[in-house]
């Protein structure tokens, strides 16, 4: 009766360390019947009853941990309210404001992802409206979960390096497209644009600015050609020009692609068509690409003696976000910087 007592004493003392609800409770008793094969006489209905087998304590203290985590894990997910919507994110947030002001706005305790990019910049998620069992795997803007309405809303608040919100960003799925807001700093443009509307029902090519920076907005259509897999072979910079041609408004998206998201690497492989080495800025351009369409990459030093015309060359470049939600991107090489060639290298 002692070794009876002290397991009773346990149970009560898990069952009430835990809070268990009927439901957890009537849940763990059906997988605890199950595993121990009894038959109906001999099934526990009550929780003193599960004492009588030690068995039956060891399977309850490995399951009750395993209940209570997987309740945790959904209630962990922290979504933004359904109260601060679209509009009051452009009404109530503001360029300057602080984490902790801008979590007291919101009325949350933390964001539902923090970002610390390669940049050296940190950007706060929040999530509206997120579907049962659909899980975020991006870092930054899940286009794919917007336009399949998995997800209602994305916040996204990027902080410099005196933790203020240098951008603010909103991306709201609605029946013509995706609303899509940011703010940024103005650079004293007469039309400084903010705000557009993705989606394959324009006239005209539309446009956005962040800070002093314009970007063609892409349609609905251009977004939703995404295929994860496509990002994990190497590409040609035919293919590569094909990843920016918006079809639906006939441009090329320059700052946009249709198969790879901030925070991918884009694989190249091309020859080499010549090479041309700049002594007085100490800088080697590398002529790439289809002969009607050849681009230039310039790196640091002379290469000329690393590399030869006609050669296969394999490089990453980096998607990295432009915009506070990584919808706009920038990546390669700027013939400003003069790069360090082996930074981008493939073997």
């Amino acid at each position: 009766m002692k070794h009876y007592d002290e397991l009773d004493e346990q149970l009560k003392e898990l069952d009430e360390h835990y809070k268990l609800n009927e439901t957890d409770q009537e849940q763990i008793l059906v997988q605890l019947n199950e595993k121990m094969d009894l038959n109906n006489s001999e099934k526990k209905s009550h929780w003193k009853p599960l004492v009588a087998t030690g068995f039956a304590i060891i399977l309850l203290i490995v399951m009750i941990p395993l209940f209570i985590q997987n309740s945790t894990n959904e209630a962990s997910v922290t979504v933004l309210p359904e109260s601060f919507d679209y509009q009051s994110v452009k009404w109530e947030l503001e360029l300057g404001m602080t984490p902790s002001e801008i979590l007291e706005i919101i009325g949350l305790s933390e964001p539902s992802e923090i970002i610390e990019s390669d940049q050296g910049f940190v950007t706060y998620r929040f999530d509206q409206g997120i579907a049962d069992g659909y899980v975020i795997e991006e870092d930054y803007v899940d286009i794919d979960g917007l336009i399949n309405e998995k997800v209602d809303m994305q916040v996204f608040i990027r902080f410099d390096e005196n933790d203020e919100a240098k951008y603010i960003s909103a991306l709201d799925k609605i029946d013509a497209g995706i609303n899509h807001y940011h703010l940024s700093e103005n650079p004293g443009a007469p039309e400084f644009i903010t705000e557009q509307t993705i989606s394959d029902q324009h006239e005209h090519i539309q446009f956005f600015h962040i800070e002093d920076y314009v970007f063609e907005v892409p349609s609905l259509s251009f977004l939703q050609q995404y295929d994860p897999h496509f990002k994990e072979q190497f590409v040609s910079m035919e293919q590569f020009n094909a990843e920016q041609y918006d079809e639906i408004y006939d441009f090329l998206a320059w700052s946009v692609l249709k198969h790879y998201r901030a925070g991918d690497q884009i694989l190249i492989e091309e020859t080499i068509h010549s090479l041309e080495y700049e002594s007085n800025e100490d800088f080697t351009y590398i002529e790439v690409g289809p002969i009607e369409d050849t681009q230039f990459w310039a790196f640091n030093g002379d290469l000329t003696d690393r590399f030869t015309v006609g050669e296969k060359l394999r490089v990453k470049l980096d998607v990295i976000p432009f915009s506070a939600d990584g919808l706009y991107v920038k990546f390669g090489s700027s013939v400003d910087d003069f790069p360090n060639i082996d930074d981008f290298l493939v073997d």
